[in-house]
């Protein structure tokens, strides 16, 4: 009967030397995955730069623009009834349309980050300061969406039945047309204005808009400071990631500024 002499360390030896490929490929097939989805993070936060850069305008010349506009007429407004200047009855009415306007911020547009966000990219970016800020993006938009809800129930339950009551709703109506303009309305159906100058509830109505528009405004103010930073930490992070792109942008804007002063 023949005997074979099993070898154990030749054994040993072979399923250690097969247990670490398997454990190197292992590692090379993660360090690619990873660096794969490294690069495409990189890619998403040059698009989500250029979304922030876009949007911050958006907020600032029109959101914040129309928001201080809206102030100054509820101040106007305030002066009127406060000094009780009756020449200026016609301007009262066609300002009071300001009141059911609502120049808030319901949410910020930010779709690239969404769905950056949506993929758990967020929690794998390597640089804590970016990932620190941009995690400050949530809070943000629930910030607006607090105070939109808080602007807009003011609206439809204290200032809107106000104006129903108190004024014809044609005269501040946004959307008139020729028809609607040419139209005479009896003065049997007309509302007497002139009372308003004696009514304490519309002074309040106009004070309450004030306050409400004054949130809105340190809202977005607060965002447009937040949103620069994160701007900051996204731009530092993409310059040292691509130094010679950023070198060839700034040369570009600079040719671009140069030819436009000529």
């Amino acid at each position: 009967m023949l005997r074979f002499k099993i070898d154990y360390k030749h054994i040993i030896t072979e399923i250690t030397l097969v247990t670490v490929g398997i454990l190197i490929a292992i590692q090379i097939d993660t360090w690619y995955n990873e660096r794969v989805e490294q690069q495409e993070i990189d890619k998403y936060l040059i698009s989500i730069q250029e979304e922030f850069e876009i949007e911050m305008i958006w907020q600032k010349d029109n959101k914040m623009y129309f928001l201080k506009q809206q102030r100054q007429w509820l101040d106007q407004l305030s002066r009127w009834l406060i000094n009780q200047e009756k020449d200026s009855l016609p301007w009262i009415v066609g300002y009071s349309g300001t009141l059911k306007t609502n120049y808030g911020v319901d949410f910020y547009d930010f779709p690239i980050l969404d769905e950056f966000i949506q993929l758990d990219y967020l929690n794998k970016i390597q640089d804590d300061s970016l990932r620190l800020w941009l995690k400050e993006y949530n809070k943000i938009q629930g910030y607006a969406e607090v105070a939109w809800n808080h602007t807009v129930e003011r609206t439809n339950n204290i200032i809107t039945p106000f104006l129903v009551k108190n004024f014809t709703y044609m005269d501040i109506f946004d959307s008139r047309s020729e028809k609607t303009d040419a139209v005479i309305i009896p003065k049997n159906l007309r509302k007497n204005y002139e009372i308003l100058y004696d009514n304490p509830e519309f002074l309040n109505i106009v004070a309450l808009k004030t306050e409400t528009v004054d949130n809105d405004i340190y809202v977005l103010e607060d965002a447009i400071e937040s949103f620069n930073h994160i701007l900051r930490n996204i731009k530092r992070y993409n310059k040292e990631k691509s130094p010679k792109s950023w070198n060839v942008k700034e040369e570009y804007g600079e040719n671009n500024q140069g030819a436009s002063t000529q």
